[in-house]
């Protein structure tokens, strides 16, 4: 058993361990800012009260991940009864990271997004998630799902999305 010192060490060093990626999973599950510092905060607040179960586990390495999904899950469908569509749109420019969304126009770049707002919520994941560069492998522990289930996931979005993404890049180039 461990003293409240080491306790508050031990969760400090849980922290600076997973809250970058847990930033970024939020982000690629397209949280606006204000939204992911909430989730995060009752994420860890969550895992502060559960820590002595952390530590008592074996293989705890994605414990974190479970809490996070299903906080993130609650916050999305608090978020339902808002516009979500209207709130993924207003992401500015400066959060785009990838070379290939530098290039859009700001127009373009709203309309590439709602194409892929439009797909259902276990799609969108997979697909943010891989425009931010994660591995199936990576995307399946995150989510809690088979290697096979992410993979599987993304090929049936990218069939729905075939047809709006053509429509973008004909509207695009036209």
């Amino acid at each position: 058993m461990l003293s409240d010192l080491e306790k508050k060490k031990a969760f400090d060093e849980f922290y600076e361990r997973t809250h970058t990626v847990s930033y970024r999973f939020l982000r690629a599950i397209r949280f606006l800012e204000n939204d992911i510092q909430e989730v995060l905060s009752r994420s860890y607040e969550i895992a502060w009260k559960r820590f002595d179960e952390y530590i008592a586990l074996v293989e705890n390495q994605y414990w974190f991940y479970g809490i996070l999904r299903n906080q993130s899950n609650y916050y999305k469908s608090v978020l339902s009864k808002k516009d979500q569509r209207t709130e993924a749109l207003e992401i500015e420019a400066a959060d785009y990271d990838t070379p290939e969304t530098d290039f859009l126009k700001k127009e373009d770049r709203n309309d590439f997004y709602a194409v892929i707002v439009s797909l259902p919520a276990n799609y969108r994941e997979v697909v943010l998630l891989r425009l931010q560069s994660y591995s199936y492998k990576e995307i399946s522990k995150l989510l809690d799902i088979s290697e096979s289930a992410a993979e599987s996931r993304m090929r049936r979005a990218l069939v729905k999305l075939e047809e709006p993404f053509t429509d973008f890049l004909k509207r695009r180039n036209g």
